[in-house]
């Protein structure tokens, strides 16, 4: 079994965030609500401010490994976690976006997409070196606002 590397973890970290870059933006062409239109707006540039960030961590972090119990302790369980998120691919995120027949459901996709996101940074967090968990910390945060700003916007369309 192949030792866990942090920095692929982070890899995928900044593909989450493009992966939600292009869903936002997809959404925010696609929605009819200027009100929604803008918030889901905010949301895309948060997703890329968040994805710069995770890219310098990754020129910090070199070839840091966790701390495991076994090789392979994380490797299988980032694995199952990483293939059941709402989208794998940022493409494939867009066209969701594009399909939702409204912006209440376009919504509720979002809400499940940034719930996994705050799974994956709940793990990750643990898994990143100490100078870097901070890092972390602030942008699942962030996340959890768009969890809230999402859930009001949704609560505005009953």
């Amino acid at each position: 079994m192949r030792l866990f590397e942090v920095s692929e973890l982070i890899n995928v970290a900044v593909k989450d965030e493009e992966t939600g870059i292009e869903f936002y933006s997809a959404l925010a062409d696609a929605t009819k609500t200027p009100e929604i239109k803008e918030a889901i707006l905010a949301i895309a540039e948060q997703e890329k401010a968040h994805r710069d960030r995770f890219k310098d961590m990754l020129t910090q972090v070199g070839d840091y490994k966790p701390h495991e119990e076994y090789a392979g302790q994380y490797g299988e369980y980032l694995r199952v976690l990483l293939e059941n998120r709402a989208f794998p691919e940022p493409p494939a995120a867009a066209q969701r976006a594009r399909e939702a027949s409204s912006d209440a459901e376009a919504i509720d996709i979002a809400l499940g997409l940034e719930k996994d996101t705050l799974l994956f940074l709940q793990e990750m967090k643990g898994l990143v070196p100490e100078s870097n968990a901070d890092l972390v910390e602030e942008i699942i945060k962030e996340e959890r606002e768009h969890v809230v700003d999402l859930t009001n916007l949704r609560t505005k369309l009953q």
